[in-house]
């Protein structure tokens, strides 16, 4: 039995909270944290042979964040494609800007899709800060939506099932919603509101850690918003949120934020 399996098995038993907190999802982070792709040449090139712009972060990555895939998911079972924007990335803009898209789906495999930042000829992604934290974070979003669809299909995915899957999303149009699209959150499909839960805790860890994360946010019977500037800052899915105008005081923010802290309370 390989490993997509043996996880697919356990994932079926257990809580999302308990999943994304093994050691398979959060030992990426230290994986990523110094990987090769960081210190690769960023600049965009144009491959001539499929007319596409390509860099050595590009392929580098492909190789560091693949590798790891294909060792605790089984080789091939997790096909990742890492594409190049086409407008480069300043240095002084940061690692949030490392990465300016990331997409799951299924096709017969389960797919992972990036849009890596270019950067001018000879400078590299480590310039911008902490990519390897911004890499792992999104990562992690798009495979919590892989296990989301896997419980969707009782472990037996289909293309079939994930059209299923996708199609509250799709009627809905959600991801033209400025404000509604990060509390998306239907019984049977893609939850934008758990996967942002999953990634606004991860930002919160690694900025303040477990203990000032956790007295932030706030408790199960909570019925208040805790320090929203104190978030702002510690959370580039927070400040996304306020760029698209979310109102903070809403009920499913508040769902997230106690979502966030029972991650939290899981991470080490």
């Amino acid at each position: 039995m390989n490993s997509l399996r043996l996880y697919v098995r356990c994932l079926l038993k257990e809580s999302r909270f308990r999943q994304m907190s093994k050691p398979v999802f959060t030992n990426l982070r230290s994986h990523l944290a110094n990987a090769p792709f960081l210190d690769k040449d960023a600049g965009g090139d144009y491959d001539g042979e499929y007319d596409e712009l390509s860099s050595e972060a590009q392929q580098q990555l492909i190789v560091d964040l693949g590798g790891y895939l294909d060792k605790h998911f089984g080789v091939g079972e997790i096909s990742l494609t890492v594409k190049v924007n086409h407008l480069p990335t300043l240095p002084t803009e940061g690692y949030n800007k490392a990465l300016h898209g990331a997409v799951y789906y299924f096709d017969g495999l389960h797919n992972i899709e990036l849009l890596l930042a270019s950067m001018e000829d000879g400078e590299t992604l480590r310039e911008l800060g902490d990519v390897g934290k911004k890499v792992y974070e999104v990562v992690l979003h798009e495979l919590l939506h892989m296990q989301q669809f896997i419980k969707f299909s009782k472990g037996a995915p289909t293309v079939k099932k994930w059209n299923e899957f996708k199609k509250s999303y799709e009627e809905s149009n959600i991801s033209n919603s400025d404000e509604d699209y990060f509390f998306f959150d239907p019984a049977n499909g893609p939850s934008e509101l758990e996967t942002f839960s999953l990634q606004i805790a991860n930002e919160l860890f690694s900025d303040l850690g477990k203990k000032e994360a956790m007295s932030l946010l706030p408790s199960r019977r909570a019925t208040r918003v805790p320090d929203i500037p104190t978030l702002k800052k510690s959370s580039a899915s927070v400040r996304s949120m306020e760029k698209r105008k979310v109102n903070f005081s809403r009920p499913e923010f508040l769902d997230m934020l106690k979502r966030s802290r029972q991650y939290i309370s899981r991470m080490n």
